[in-house]
């Protein structure tokens, strides 16, 4: 087959588009991930880009030779040693060629020699080459150790030149020559997009030495559950021939990550959230207001085209999305996606959505998964809702209950919604998920952690450490966990404990003898370090008030050297406080630490709002040191606020009749969880 100039052309073209799209990227890997999808967006205007590719190849390469199968590509290269090596070898299109080779062999998993040459033949044969595959493939096979030197070339060129990239390439591949274009195809575009999730839940910081072994088990227990990857890319990471090709590239990539969070095609996503108010009876959608993603997105929705603006105010955390057409429960169903010039927002849709309280919205806002321990508001689709009540009768902790939709004005179309829900307890739930598999594939477990770390607990002197909490108040270890529970040794002050990785926390603070000082946790050769103090060693100023402090008589004024303290914590002073509750509740009361309940009454309107002027959901009253409770009622649901850590002081038989039926009437309602709730219960003798 004689080189033709039409052929020249067509290398020649493949050749910068090839450069342009994988090595002008200083400072991040390089990685030939070539596939039919990527010769496709590579070559736009030809029918059949894989044959345009190998055709060229071919027309340059000229007629095999008993050396050879590309003797006319191998002569460029030759000329390119010769001449300096100034700039990229003149091999890329062929060394693509083998790539996208590598690539159709994962289709069967099978990762033979014979399995690769049998593909590249197969491509070699449908561009045009002289004989059938089964010839091409034994000729390819004896002289494909010059595509392997061509291989070696690239690598030893970036090395020199970094302002085309990180090499890739292994210097020794563990399948022999044909690890190089292995090496390439392990790690498609889609899963490096994957791979900044899991950069994220690796929460480095700008720490990324992170070992070998310890990135690629968090890797492999990650990606146990669905999150995008390609089937050879999980294959290769639980492979032990394929495994040494794909992990430097990981590590790579994690070196080089520059924090953002990629969805499949490259771009910059963000997840869109929704946002339930019951009290309010609301909800909306909202994405992080501090996100550089734009203001203007599209899409199609409930097939109309959209356009939604993300409506930012200053100082808000999060960012409300209008134009969005759909009710919220039918979007939380089937999601969505709108791409804008800079990013993508999805929200992905799901038949459980949990919600947790967010103190910057004063509302509860959706996220991915059930964090244990924590108080959610679960939303069940209908097909799933008898199935997930029975879940929540066997697994979660006592105290949850169902809202009532308003027929008129759904909050959430096509759901059940639960609220008061905790799942403390991994045992109950692992055989609830064994028993109804389809909840778990609902989502009803918790995320798979990526890296061992800590959570909870009670933190102090934040400004100055972020791993120091108080005596008595150590926090809860997360293990990195899988699709299964597993059994893994830690080590605690040099000695060794063995515990389950379920998703569920370990709290250490039941961990007997924990003095204050450094104490060291190794999990998996990794080692975590926190510190027990008793007192908070570096308390903080109020922001904005360095210049202020409470004196003696309990009044704030400018700070003196005789002030009692600064901040807002008085020691020895008599003051009340402001407590803000509901509005529009039935009933409610301050509950005293000697069981006595002061009614409160809600104040009228302020005279001085519009009418046009909707009041504060919330009104504030004044409690004495003495309240420990505040209890609203609305309806026949309860709701209980804490407002001090102080035992009771008092007995059942020193209660008025009044408040014994007051108390009775609290008997689960109250935070179950809570051991100073079950304490005043049992001191008003209604326990049981």
């Amino acid at each position: 087959m004689d080189t033709t100039a039409a052929g020249e052309e067509r290398y020649s073209w493949w050749s910068d588009s090839i450069r342009r799209a994988y090595f002008d990227q200083a400072g991040k890997p390089c990685v030939l991930a070539v596939d039919d999808a990527e010769l496709g967006r590579l070559a736009p205007d030809r029918d059949d880009a894989v044959a345009d590719l190998v055709q060229a190849v071919l027309r340059v390469g000229g007629a095999p030779t008993s050396s050879d199968f590309f003797p006319g590509v191998m002569a460029r290269f030759q000329r390119w040693r010769i001449g300096g090596r100034v700039e990229l070898p003149p091999v890329l299109p062929l060394l693509a060629l083998s790539v996208l080779a590598a690539h159709r062999m994962h289709g069967d998993g099978t990762y033979s020699k014979s399995n690769y040459y049998i593909r590249l033949s197969e491509l070699l044969a449908a561009g045009g080459a002289p004989g059938g595959p089964e010839e091409i493939r034994a000729q390819v096979e004896r002289r494909f150790g010059r595509v392997a030197e061509m291989w070696q070339g690239l690598d030893e060129y970036l090395r020199r030149h970094p302002e085309h990239g990180e090499s890739t390439i292994p210097e020794r591949p563990r399948l022999t020559i044909i690890g190089y274009p292995m090496s390439q195809a392990l790690v498609r575009r889609s899963d490096r997009a994957v791979l900044t999730q899991f950069f994220s839940r690796l929460r480095l910081g700008t720490q990324r030495d992170m070992p070998r072994d310890l990135v690629l088990a968090n890797l492999r227990l990650w990606a146990s559950r669905p999150r995008g990857f390609s089937e050879p890319f999980v294959r290769a990471i639980n492979s032990a021939d394929l495994e040494p090709l794909v992990i430097p590239i990981v590590l790579s990539l994690l070196h080089s990550w520059d924090g953002q969070v990629l969805g499949p095609e490259g771009r910059t996503q963000v997840a869109a959230r929704l946002v339930i108010d019951p009290d309010r009876w609301s909800s909306s959608w909202v994405v992080q207001a501090a996100a550089d993603i734009g203001d203007t997105f599209t899409g199609t929705i409930d097939r109309r085209s959209v356009e939604v603006q993300v409506l930012r105010s200053e100082g808000a955390s999060y960012a409300p999305l209008e134009g969005l057409p759909s009710t919220p429960g039918s979007l939380c169903r089937s999601g969505f996606e709108l791409r804008g010039d800079q990013a993508t927002v999805v929200a992905r849709g799901a038949r459980l959505v949990f919600f947790a309280e967010d103190p910057a919205l004063g509302a509860w806002l959706s996220r991915g998964s059930m964090s244990p321990y924590e108080e959610h508001i679960v939303a069940a689709s209908a097909d799933i809702s008898s199935s997930f009540r029975e879940a929540l009768e066997t697994a979660a902790d006592p105290g949850w209950r169902e809202v009532r939709q308003r027929p008129e004005s759904p909050l959430l179309v096509g759901y059940v919604i639960y609220r008061k829900v905790r799942f403390s307890r991994d045992a109950p739930l692992d055989s609830t998920l064994q028993k109804l598999p389809s909840l778990a594939t609902a989502g009803l477990r918790p995320d798979h952690t990526a890296r061992a770390r800590f959570v909870n607990g009670l933190r102090v002197a934040r400004g100055v450490s972020s791993n120091c909490y108080l005596t008595g108040c150590a926090p809860d270890l997360l293990l990195p966990s899988g699709a299964e529970s597993r059994p893994v040794i830690v080590t605690l002050d040099g000695v060794n404990q063995q515990f389950r990785a379920t998703g569920f926390p370990i709290p250490l603070r039941r961990v007997s003898g924990l003095e204050p000082g450094p104490h060291n946790v190794e999990v998996e050769g990794e080692t975590l370090t926190f510190h027990l103090v008793r007192d908070d060693p570096a308390p903080e100023n109020a922001t904005g008030a360095e210049g202020l402090a409470w004196d003696t008589g309990g009044s704030l004024s400018t700070a003196t050297v005789d002030a009692l303290a600064r901040g807002a914590v008085v020691a020895g002073v008599d003051i009340l406080r402001p407590i803000f509750a509901q509005r529009g509740q039935d009933e409610s009361a301050v509950i005293h630490r000697d069981g006595h309940w002061q009614r409160v009454i809600e104040p009228g309107r302020p005279a001085f709002l519009k009418d046009q002027v909707s009041p504060s959901p919330r009104f504030e009253l004044q409690a004495p040191p003495s309240a420990v409770w505040l209890a609203q009622r609305r309806g026949v649901r309860w709701r209980v606020l804490k407002l001090a850590e102080e035992a009771p002081a008092f007995s059942a038989d020193s209660l008025s009749a009044s408040d014994r039926d007051a108390w009775r009437r609290l008997v689960g309602n109250g935070p179950e969880h809570d051991t100073l709730w079950w304490a005043y219960l049992q001191a008003a003798g209604v326990d049981a």
